[in-house]
């Protein structure tokens, strides 16, 4: 097995991980926020807690995607496995986390008090915050910085 793998496909991996565990927990709260049975006419806290926790790292991703698809690269750039692995199970772990918050959150009681749900989202920025800062340090490594040439390419 080779150590290292190259600067697109680890991008194209990471970007998929990233978009479609990002999508899930979006489309959730769409279609709860539609039926609104699940938050009540809470939703609105739903979407302050979700946005922050989606789109700060989306927005790198998708930046850095369409810069690159603007200029010429052979594709042969390589990256070490270690770090693109780090990578993904840091995206990995955070976006089970987000998504498990919203699955298992209990639903806002009919006179709009939460049954807890509603804190618990809010108490977790203590802990997805940095975790966060985490997956996009390490998503940098992969979609900012400049991987190292193949040997080849010299």
């Amino acid at each position: 097995m080779s150590t290292t793998i190259t600067a697109k496909q680890a991008q194209r991996r990471l970007a998929y991980l990233w978009f479609i565990g990002a999508a899930l927990p979006f489309l959730l709260v769409v279609l709860q926020s539609l039926v609104g049975s699940k938050y009540g006419d809470r939703s609105r806290e739903v979407w302050e807690w979700l946005l922050p926790t989606i789109l700060p790292t989306s927005s790198l991703i998708l930046s850095v995607l369409v810069v690159d698809a603007h200029q010429r690269s052979n594709g042969r750039r390589r990256i070490g496995r270690l770090l693109y692995n780090l990578a993904f199970w840091l995206a990995g772990i955070y976006l089970l986390i987000v998504n498990a918050h919203l699955v298992f959150m209990p639903p806002v009681d009919p006179t709009g008090e939460a049954v807890g749900g509603l804190e618990t989202l809010s108490a977790s920025t203590i802990y997805l915050g940095p975790l966060q800062g985490l997956v996009t340090a390490a998503f940098g490594a992969f979609f900012v910085s400049n991987a190292v040439p193949d040997p080849g390419d010299e």
